[in-house]
């Protein structure tokens, strides 16, 4: 082969010496020789006849160093020339251990933990997604090509051997088929060996090795490796979980299994990982086999909470204006379906309420309980509470309050809260009046407990007055509520109040309540709940089942279709699942594992349907057209012909069935084909035409598909055209038309 590319010819004078110092010999093999010059390493060929093959390795390798970006953490190849007679390359010399001398001194320090093989994992992984951006596919991955050095208090991690890589000009499905058999694959099993401390089978020989003694494919071939025999190691043994998912997933890359629970990125490898290392006390707990996963059952958090972040500033920025803002009091209304999370955003202020030395006051309308004791008993378990609290100074100041601004007033309200007499039996030991009625007119008793509630809280501390349910409160204790909330001496209190707007009767109860405050100079803040989105199911699935949240997707957006987000239908959802055995834990991969086709075949409840049913009528024009025009195709139909049935000018055909799709209406059950979720969705969706417009919508529908369907293939839609136009034939009058 023609040697002039490297400068020379082997019979002319070479590059074998420098006036700066002399190259060390740091490795030989019978091919290769690796050279150290200060900062300069050299590779040389030292085989007397190098093959061409061998050559053009050494060529690619600059071919590649030059590709790929500067910032690129890579082998940085600064030139082509003779050594010695011999070709060569000459390059950067890494600083850093290679991965396998890292592993080595790893296990000897006990302060290597599982974060800090993360910090290394995450640096690894990172490098090769910068291969990966380039076009570039490393196809060499193992523990003697990678070289670790520390920055600023983390790891970097640098490629070296790039004589094996493979450049794609073009991210097609060949890119990604080569990702997945070798760089995934291969990066599975340098994880493994990270997180278990070694994988045992290193010889003395590779122990000593430098980090440039490079393990190139052939070396592979010559040696036996765990990587290419034998079963998969059991990972669940002592890894968390969510890391022995991580890393049996990425062994089993390119391989024929489900795209759903497998990585086809790099990239979404290295988000797993910095979601671990964010929320290491979730997914780095250790695996206990207790008795709940040794029968597979589920535990659901029962303080799940997850997204709703612009609805929890809004709650702090009103608990902040009433706690330092002159304690001027707020109202906050927050309205939404059932199951939305409306009480549990509202428990997210407890714990700022708590850091402001405050008080939460909970109480909770229900349709079997007498709405005009609310109040009452939410006062009395709070005067329970505190007495048992005993933060003394607090109690004696509040008395004092109490009873200067109530007075006497105080045993009206005794007998309705019995722990204010307990709590304030110091001053009465004995209570002889009545509630209320006859004895204390109904006036007088609101204006006392409105005097009561603006004693117990101070500027040093505030009050959250939280009532649950309003849509189920009379008429006495809304008057109660609007009177607390307008009172002049009340101040350094937040008041919320939660209630579900499905009822018409009872919304247009409270926004006349609302506006009445606000006419009286309130400070009022309305937050409206809705469904949260699929990232929060996904989120929630990860933490629960502790798997890595790319490896959920395809779990969640079903979960998320058939519940309509609804927070409380994911929970009751996620149960049913493992009830029914389609959500299971496997003792022998240790991890969680779902029939995807069972969830999707699984009917949604009737809690559910009616849901989004009511939610259908809340879209926007558009999406409501589609509906419609779907509902009269059937309980399935195709896109080819849905668009032909759509008016051009109503929706955007392909948006439409992402959204339909997204928000659990329609189910996509082959390609272009779909079906509805639910009958009783369908029959929503009807229902959104006018009665007395049903026959005209049916025969425009039919008329606009036969005109606009070719001859060749009015068969595949002739049932359909046909009968929405016998629908609507009462309407046509001539006797040609119906002809």
């Amino acid at each position: 082969m023609d040697l002039s590319c490297f400068g020379q010819t082997s019979q002319t004078v070479d590059d074998s010496s420098d006036t700066t110092g002399t190259p060390q010999l740091v490795y030989q093999s019978n091919s290769t020789a690796i050279y150290r010059l200060k900062d300069k390493g050299i590779k040389v060929l030292v085989a007397p006849n190098p093959s061409e093959e061998h050559i053009c390795k050494l060529l690619h390798e600059h071919n590649i160093s030059k590709l790929l970006p500067p910032t690129c953490r890579k082998r940085h190849v600064l030139d082509v020339k003779a050594f010695k007679g011999d070709p060569a390359i000459y390059f950067q010399w890494t600083r850093g251990k290679t991965l396998r001398e890292w592993s080595q001194k790893a296990r000897q320090r006990p302060d290597v933990d599982l974060n800090v093989r993360l910090r290394v994992a995450i640096a690894i992984a990172e490098t090769l997604f910068e291969f990966h951006d380039g076009g570039v596919v490393y196809n060499n991955l193992s523990s003697n090509n990678i070289v670790l050095d520390r920055f600023e208090g983390s790891y970097v991690a640098t490629l070296i051997d790039l004589s094996d890589a493979i450049i794609y000009y073009n991210k097609d499905d060949e890119f990604s088929t080569k990702v997945g058999e070798t760089d995934l694959k291969f990066l599975g099993s340098i994880l493994n060996e990270l997180f278990r401390g070694g994988n045992g089978s290193e010889s003395d020989e590779d122990q000593n090795w430098s980090q440039h003694a490079e393990e190139t494919q052939e070396d592979r071939k010559e040696e036996p490796s765990t990587r290419k025999r034998g079963r998969h190691p059991s990972l669940g043994d002592g890894l968390p979980m969510y890391l022995g998912t991580l890393i049996s997933t990425l062994l089993l890359s390119g391989e024929n299994h489900s795209s759903q629970t497998r990585y086809e990125s790099v990239k979404d490898v290295l988000l797993d990982l910095r979601v671990v290392e964010e929320n290491p006390q979730i997914f780095l707990k250790p695996l206990i086999l207790d008795d709940f996963l040794v029968h597979g059952r589920l535990q659901l958090p029962a303080d799940a909470f997850y997204g709703r972040q612009s609805e929890i500033s809004i709650l702090l920025h009103a608990l902040s204006s009433v706690t330092m803002l002159g304690g001027q009091p707020m109202m906050v209304s927050i309205s939404g379906y059932p199951g939305t999370g409306k009480t549990s955003l509202v428990d997210q202020i407890k714990k700022p309420l708590q850091n402001a030395n405050g008080y939460f006051v909970r109480g909770k309308f229900d349709v079997r309980t007498r709405a005009d004791s609310v109040i009452f008993s939410a006062l009395d378990t709070f005067y329970s509470d505190i007495i048992k609290e005993g933060r003394e100074n607090i109690q004696q100041e509040m008395r004092s309050r109490i009873l200067n601004s109530v007075g006497s007033g105080c045993r009206v309200l005794m007998r309705s809260i019995p722990s204010l007499q307990a709590f304030m039996e110091e001053y009465y030991v004995e209570n002889t009046d009545t509630a209320f009625g006859p004895a204390a007119n109904e006036q007088r008793w609101k204006y006392l407990l409105c005097k009561l509630v603006a004693a117990t809280s101070s500027e040093d501390c505030p009050l959250v007055l939280f009532l649950d349910d309003l849509q189920w409160a009379d008429e006495t204790s809304l008057d109660v509520i609007r009177m607390m909330v307008t009172d002049p001496d009340v101040r350094y209190i937040l008041f919320v109040g939660v209630y579900r707007d499905n009822q018409l009767s009872s919304t247009q109860r409270m926004k006349k309540l609302l506006h009445g405050m606000q006419e009286q100079g309130v400070s009022l803040m309305s937050i409206k709940i809705g469904p949260i989105d699929k990232d929060c199911v996904n989120s929630l699935l990860s933490e629960t089942l502790c798997l890595p949240p790319r490896l959920c997707q395809s779990l969640s957006t079903l979960i998320h279709n058939k519940t309509g987000g609804m927070a409380l239908f994911v929970m009751n959802f996620l149960k049913s699942l493992n009830e029914e055995g389609l959500l299971w834990f496997n003792l022998s991969s240790r991890r969680w594992e779902f029939d995807s086709r069972g969830i999707e075949l699984k009917e949604i409840s009737a809690d559910v349907v009616e849901h989004m049913s009511e939610r259908m009528t809340r879209l926007p024009h558009g999406m409501q057209s589609g509906l419609k025009v779907s509902a009269c195709l059937g309980s399935r139909f195709d896109a080819d012909t849905l668009a032909i049935g759509i008016s051009e000018n109503d929706i955007d055909m392909n948006q439409f069935l992402r959204v339909a799709v997204e928000g659990g209406y329609l189910r996509e059950i082959s390609s272009g084909k779909y079906s509805w979720t639910h009958d009783q969705i369908q029959q929503a969706a009807y229902e959104l035409i006018p009665e007395a417009r049903r026959e005209s919508f049916h025969l425009l529908l039919g008329s606009r598909m036969f005109l606009r369907t070719t001859p060749t293939e009015l068969d595949g839609d002739l049932f359909t055209i046909v009968g929405n136009m016998n629908i609507g034939v009462r309407l046509i009058k001539s006797h040609e038309q119906k002809l």
